[in-house]
């Protein structure tokens, strides 16, 4: 959400796309490691802002450190701690009854017809960051809890005398749910005035859909997860599933310095693992 601040960005169907290019075709970085989808290309790790110290969109001519993209790259990098202790608590609502009504969508024929609501968005986190050996050993730790609902409704119609009328009754709901924990923990170590370290642990675990909720995000199939298309039977019932999306990010980074400082050594390692699954409703 960040990365559609910049001139050349915008919103697509799974993210942000830039310069015309799509979402599965940038690069997404945290603390330097990619973090893109292994499967699908798209942004793997989606952690909350609250846990960015800044985050670069870079559109074009770029170097050559940010290979492997076709369309642009999104690098952020965390929050570290210091000598001084600093943290942080938020907590953000928005509830869907100061919305306005939404549009109804309707089917091919008047038969049908739907509409989504805004259910309710809510999320509450914390971040402390400070030093376990002043001057020498630093740590940063933060975790948010975010859920999000819309709800989705299909009714039908009849055609009597000669004119469309709604069947009584007849109106269908499902809830599309999604809830998700971002977490972080972030050790920093110098070594000597040349020499500093840092080790990063990362996750994104989220759920969605279950018990007759809609999964809001599909990534593989050719459903659109933010507006299911509720007017076809089939869709409509896949509300009868459970999505999960699990990425864990471990990256450690030495820099060093040489000669006096006239010869520099930046040193990255990671690795981002992530599991996506689709689920019968019950989570079996």
């Amino acid at each position: 959400s960040l990365a559609t601040s910049a001139p050349q960005a915008t919103g697509d169907y799974y993210g942000v796309g830039i310069n015309g290019a799509t979402s599965p075709e940038n690069l997404y970085l945290i603390d330097g490691i990619s973090v893109n989808n292994p499967g699908f290309g798209t942004l793997g790790t989606p952690l909350t802002a609250e846990f960015m110290d800044e985050v670069n969109v870079v559109s074009g001519g770029y170097m050559p450190e940010y290979g492997r993209t076709s369309g642009g790259a999104i690098s952020a990098v965390t929050k570290s701690g210091g000598n001084e202790f600093h943290g942080s608590v938020w907590g953000t609502f928005t509830p869907g009854g100061l919305s306005g009504a939404p549009g109804v969508v309707a089917g091919a024929t008047p038969v049908v017809q739907g509409k989504r609501e805004l259910g309710n968005f809510g999320d509450v986190g914390a971040t402390i960051g400070g030093y376990i050996i002043k001057d020498r050993l630093w740590f940063f730790a933060g975790v948010q809890w975010a859920a999000q609902r819309y709800i989705y409704s299909r009714s039908f119609n009849a055609l009597v005398n000669g004119a469309f009328q709604p069947i009584e009754n007849s109106t269908q709901r499902r809830n599309g749910d999604e809830r998700s924990w971002n977490y972080i923990g972030k050790l920093t170590y110098l070594i000597s005035s040349d020499h500093r370290i840092s080790l990063t642990v990362t996750g994104t675990p989220t759920t969605g859909g279950g018990d007759g909720g809609v999964a809001l995000r599909n990534r593989s199939n050719n459903r659109n997860p933010f507006t299911p298309n509720l007017l076809t039977l089939g869709t409509y019932n896949s509300g009868w599933t459970k999505s999960s999306f699990n990425a864990v990010d471990i990256g450690a980074e030495l820099n060093s310095a040489f000669m006096d400082k006239r010869l520099l050594l930046d040193l990255k390692l990671g690795v981002h693992i992530q599991r996506d699954s689709y689920l019968p409703g019950d989570g079996s």
